[in-house]
């Protein structure tokens, strides 16, 4: 039983979860749109996009597109400033889809229509969300005091 006060002390110091096994949230933004990739940590130094939200082309991201070969999207950010390989990132808007970005050997970034065929060179960054301290030791000290609370209780 005492181990509950130790543990929830150990949370709130180290702000409960750590990046290798959280979802990591990351902020980007490009000259036609601009959103939210969730992700997870992957073992060679990329991360696996499961979620996306925000717009492009003023239009609103629905979604994103599954992992597919032959639209040669393979749904991973990598954290140098290229962010993107050749495979990119699908996804689908309000009116449709599936868009792929994504980052040919020439330098820039690419958002090609696979429904239109069409392709539309965009800039595009991301940066990866980093909680603030305060918001951590918060998380930590509601876990402390939900442990304490349910210690008590159970006397």
């Amino acid at each position: 039983m005492r181990a509950t006060p130790a543990l929830a002390v150990a949370l709130a110091i180290g702000g409960g979860a750590t990046p290798a096994d959280a979802a990591l949230l990351w902020t980007f933004s490009g000259s036609n749109g601009s959103g939210t990739l969730t992700t997870n940590p992957e073992s060679a130094g990329s991360y696996l996009v499961t979620g996306i939200t925000g717009q492009y082309d003023g239009l609103t991201i629905t979604g994103l597109a599954p992992v597919d070969a032959a639209a040669n999207n393979d749904n991973l950010l990598y954290p140098t400033p290229k962010f993107l390989d050749s495979d990119g990132i699908g996804f689908d808007l309000s009116s449709g889809g599936p868009l792929d970005l994504y980052a040919p050997e020439y330098g820039f970034f690419d958002v090609y229509d696979v429904a239109n065929s069409s392709d539309n060179l965009v800039t595009f960054s991301a940066t990866l969300q980093v909680p603030e301290p305060a918001s951590a030791g918060l998380l930590g000290t509601a876990l402390a005091g939900l442990a304490l609370r349910r210690r008590r209780a159970r006397r």
